[in-house]
């Protein structure tokens, strides 16, 4: 779990090395976990940065220090928190994510495939290999953060066609 004011490495190529969190957004909690995301303060950064220090960014948690407990026992912690910074439209502003990102970050694409498939009234499999399609994934378990962020992005955009809204 990550506080407020709690030290965030930035595992992406923006040029930020280190920021601190302000707050989660979307969330009543005050911590955040793997896949939420944050609003932070960047307070290290190259000097040839996109993103400079000072600046108050949006990020994505991919990585915690806090245990994380998985359904089928196992315990997955890393040594640092780390995040990635995110635009408006939840796209990285990177082109590269470095070091590992945890698994929980891909199911969080599989709340829209359940919905999408009751609505169609398609099995899992092919709400998944429809996503995978329009977003350019080949294998969801070697799919880069970016990959799955694009494909969350046409699973929201395709259940929006769908309900209309």
């Amino acid at each position: 779990m990550i506080q407020m004011e709690s030290k965030l490495q930035v595992a992406d190529n923006t040029g930020a090395r280190v920021a601190k969190m302000i707050t989660v957004l979307g969330k009543r909690t005050r911590s955040a976990s793997i896949g939420d995301v944050i609003t932070a303060h960047v307070r290290e950064s190259t000097p040839t940065a996109n993103v400079k220090k000072g600046e108050v960014v949006q990020a994505v948690v991919v990585r915690t220090a806090a245990p994380i407990r998985r359904p089928d026992g196992s315990v997955l912690r890393f040594d640092r928190n780390a995040i990635v910074i995110i635009d408006k439209d939840k796209n990285p502003r990177g082109t590269r994510i470095f070091g590992p990102v945890a698994r929980e970050l891909r199911d969080k694409n599989s709340d829209r495939v359940r919905t999408i498939a009751r609505i169609l009234g398609w099995e899992h499999r092919a709400v998944n290999s429809e996503l995978n399609r329009r977003s350019g994934v080949h294998r969801i378990t070697e799919a880069t953060t970016q990959q799955l962020e694009k494909r969350l992005a046409s699973a929201e955009d395709w259940l929006d066609e769908l309900t209309g809204r």
